[in-house]
């Protein structure tokens, strides 16, 4: 990549992602594109942020080229991994890099069991991502970062309320009562693992 440029970089999500915002503030000379599927709420933005709403491929890719690409939760809701990475390589301009944050099996974050049984069904595994990186001809590095993490459960009733977890907002047998009959039975804080899986898929083929 030219350094000379502004860094491109087009964040790829369901909803609104905190993660995406934070790294836009922490680099205040990139463009940053987030894409949604669905509406953008009521916030403040950084002001190198785009804000674009999509329902398909050919909208997407409609919306320009980028540096890089960032996805966050990914699940098998995507559906085959290797037909999606090859589909991403063309919002590459030249050479790019694809990040990907996605949650593991375990541990699970403390949600209802409802909702457990259908993320175990969506989560992907690391091998999965690497695979499908080879099949896409990207090259693959990937690790984990774990944080411990306390909040009070009123708050993480809230959290879970909020739709901002998709596997919660996603779960139809997940109701308000049983999240919050969940939380009830909680301590009055909750103490727990938070673990990400962070992949790097890079493309130096300057035809991607």
């Amino acid at each position: 990549m030219d350094k000379s440029k502004q860094l491109r970089i087009l964040n790829i999500t369901d909803e609104a992602s905190i993660f995406a915002l934070l790294l836009a503030e922490r680099l205040p000379d990139a463009k940053m594109t987030c894409a949604l599927r669905s509406e953008m709420p009521k916030i403040d933005i950084p002001a190198n942020v785009t804000i674009v709403n999509f329902k398909t491929d050919d909208e997407l890719l409609a919306i320009g080229k980028f540096d890089v690409v960032l996805m966050t939760e990914l699940t098998k809701e995507a559906g085959e991994l290797s037909d999606l990475f090859v589909r991403l390589r063309n919002l590459f301009d030249g050479s790019g890099k694809l990040i990907i944050l996605a949650r593991p099996k375990n541990p699970p974050l403390p949600l209802p069991e409802v909702c457990l049984t259908l993320w175990r069904k969506l989560a992907v595994s690391r091998d999965e991502i690497s695979d499908a990186a080879k099949k896409a001809d990207m090259s693959f590095a990937g690790f984990s970062v774990s944080v411990p993490v306390t909040v009070p459960k009123f708050d993480w009733e809230a959290i879970l309320f909020s739709g901002c977890i998709p596997i919660v907002k996603n779960s139809p047998k997940c109701t308000d009562k049983v999240i919050t009959d969940f939380c009830k039975a909680r301590p009055s804080n909750i103490s727990f693992e938070e673990k990400l899986g962070m992949f790097l898929l890079k493309t130096d083929n300057p035809s991607a």
